[in-house]
């Protein structure tokens, strides 16, 4: 039988307040992200001073107290003023005429065309009369982000009142613009099209042209045996027609595709090199500055007879002073786990990735006496500008094989390796994941087969059959 009844119990857990939220997701953010979030809490908090400390506040209050006061702010002699300059903010030169204003470099922005506008421009120079613009300019505006023509053309053809025979006249017209492979249905006709525009041997065209129409699927499921038996040829003419395949563009309009996601990457912390030790600076430009309005100090202190205006004063003051805090306790983090990781791979700023140590998130909490998520979270989306480049915090952070000295070596400098093995590789006999097995325990690198074609595949490496090259036999009188 149930029994209902009230108990008192103690629990201790920890409880996630606001306060706290925000000074983790502050420990999160990048450079750019947080410039953002603290420009709109300074919108938001007017106890907040953007770019000044205490000092410089107080400074500038007392240099303004001290200023004597002008007659009237407000009495402008207009007349004076438009005698030297326009209403429109332009300055007579030394003759009495309005000179001319030039806007400095950094206002000019760049304008690129898109593949839109270069197709048009092309078009108004081979249309040959107004109907095949008005059709192109349809056809143009119809073509989806890859530069396919999805629409049918008989649709097309009777939005615009023509007949199909002149649409498929035009639409050959649009196809001959660059770049090559534009305005095709679909991709085995945007290769087509490039393929007839390349300089090749009729023999050469003509065993692509099979292959992109006929066996398309087939490309990327056979190997370059089995392609050959297909077409009835040598292997080496095959491997020929796949190596021109391979290089065509299944995307013309990316060519051309000048709207891009460009990310510009700001370093949280620079690693220099004095005297053969490596520094390490915190990029202070990176994060903005921002302090406590003293005025609000003041105000609080005087505000006691007006308990609303008291409470609302101490709130917006105890959250610019969390925040203030927050971002000088993520600059700490940050430049402690920095410093760390310099102290740890220093063997990588002098030699480069091939001497990368592993190294996981433990190592480093357990180093500083944090919490592992502290350090996932401070090394998120922050990078580090060193001798060798910048890279992001999280690239330090790798597993790795055990070595022969009793070590241990990263997962990048192993796929370094692989990578250095198979450049100087015989192409008619390449190295099997066995062979490079062998070859890195040579090295004092204990990696398995598995491990090998694991490390390949993330390096984006083809297996040994995909990497052979076949040699044309020398055919016999």
């Amino acid at each position: 039988m149930l029994d209902y009844g009230l108990h008192q119990r103690q629990v201790q857990k920890l409880v996630m307040t606001p306060k706290l939220r925000q000074s983790i997701a502050i420990l999160q953010m990048p450079a750019q992200e947080l410039a953002a979030y603290v420009a709109q809490q300074i919108v938001d908090n007017p106890a907040l001073d953007p770019d000044t400390s205490e000092d410089e506040a107080e400074e500038s209050r007392i240099d303004a107290a001290q200023e004597p006061p002008s007659e009237d702010p407000h009495d402008t002699d207009w007349h004076e003023y438009f005698d030297h300059v326009s209403d429109l903010g332009h300055v007579k030169d030394s003759r009495g005429g309005w000179a001319e204003q030039t806007l400095p470099y950094e206002h000019y922005v760049r304008w690129t065309p898109t593949l839109h506008d270069y197709l048009m421009a092309q078009l108004g120079e081979v249309a040959p009369d107004a109907i095949s613009m008005r059709l192109g300019q349809y056809i143009i505006g119809s073509l989806d982000r890859d530069g396919y023509l999805r629409d049918d053309l008989r649709e097309i053809a009777d939005a615009c009142g023509v007949d199909l025979e002149t649409a498929s006249e035009v639409l050959r017209l649009v196809q001959d613009l660059d770049p090559p492979g534009i305005a095709a249905s679909n991709l085995s006709e945007c290769l087509c099209i490039q393929l007839r525009r390349l300089s090749l041997d009729d023999g050469l065209r003509e065993l692509c042209l099979t292959l992109v129409t006929r066996h398309l699927d087939d490309l990327a499921q056979m190997t370059r045996n089995q392609l050959a038996r297909v077409l009835k040829t040598d292997v080496a003419s095959c491997q020929q027609a796949v190596d021109v395949i391979k290089s065509l563009n299944p995307r013309p309009a990316a060519t051309l595709d000048h709207v891009s996601d460009a990310a510009y990457v700001i370093p949280d912390a620079i690693v220099r090199e004095i005297d053969g030790e490596f520094i390490v600076l915190v990029n202070d430009a990176a994060a903005p500055r921002v302090g406590v309005n003293p005025l609000y100090r003041r105000l609080v202190a005087e505000a006691d007879s007006h308990p609303e205006a008291a409470k609302f004063l101490k709130e917006r003051l105890e959250s610019a002073i969390w925040l203030v805090k927050s971002i000088d306790q993520r600059r700490t983090t940050v430049y402690r786990i920095t410093e760390c990781i310099v102290r740890r791979q220093r063997d990588f700023l002098i030699s480069g990735t091939k001497a990368l140590k592993p190294m996981t998130l433990r190592d480093v909490a357990d180093e500083l006496g944090v919490h592992e998520s502290t350090v996932c979270r401070a090394s998120s989306g922050k990078y580090v500008q060193t001798p060798r480049g910048t890279y992001e915090l999280s690239f330090f952070f790798q597993s790795g094989v055990a070595s022969a000295e009793g070590g241990g070596v990263s997962s990048a400098a192993v796929k370094r390796m692989i990578s250095e093995l198979i450049e100087v590789e015989d192409p008619e006999h390449p190295l099997s994941d066995q062979a490079i097995s062998k070859k890195l325990r040579k090295r004092g690198v204990m990696v398995s087969r598995r491990t090998v074609a694991k490390y390949r595949e993330a390096a984006g490496i083809p297996s040994s059959m995909g990497r052979r090259r076949y040699v044309r036999q020398p055919q016999s009188s």
